[in-house]
């Protein structure tokens, strides 16, 4: 699809360019196939993406659904969760809070999509 139009959109290759384009042409906002999460997950793209500060959403697999029987809620925003390949981790905020206050605290990765998260709480 690299260089085609659909529904009257250019269609860009996933690799080293395309942060190029979002780039220069400002956008804001990436809309991943769910059939393409597995990817996402796998590899960096995810990760640059929210270093750009540029929103990911995933759209509802509609794949096995030719007959249009089921209805979809359209397009949702992902979550730093929906990346992890597990469930996420229940923490006691508190508990934590009580425990570092007022202390210098080194976090390593925090370049990274889920230590950058980290630095943000």
């Amino acid at each position: 699809m690299k260089g085609k139009v659909m529904m009257g959109v250019n269609v860009y290759m996933n690799d080293d360019h395309l942060f190029e384009v979002l780039a220069a042409k400002h956008i804001g906002g990436v809309i991943v196939s769910p059939v393409k999460m597995q990817l996402i997950q796998q590899n960096d793209f995810a990760e640059r993406v929210l270093k750009e500060g540029i929103q990911l959403y995933t759209a509802p697999d509609i794949t096995n659904d030719w007959q249009g029987l089921h209805r979809y809620d359209g397009i949702h925003h992902m979550q730093i969760e929906d990346l992890l390949m597990r469930d996420p981790i229940q923490i006691d905020m508190q508990k934590i809070t009580s425990h570092i206050e007022g202390r210098k605290v080194l976090i390593t990765g925090a370049a990274g999509s889920i230590g950058s998260e980290i630095m943000r709480q």
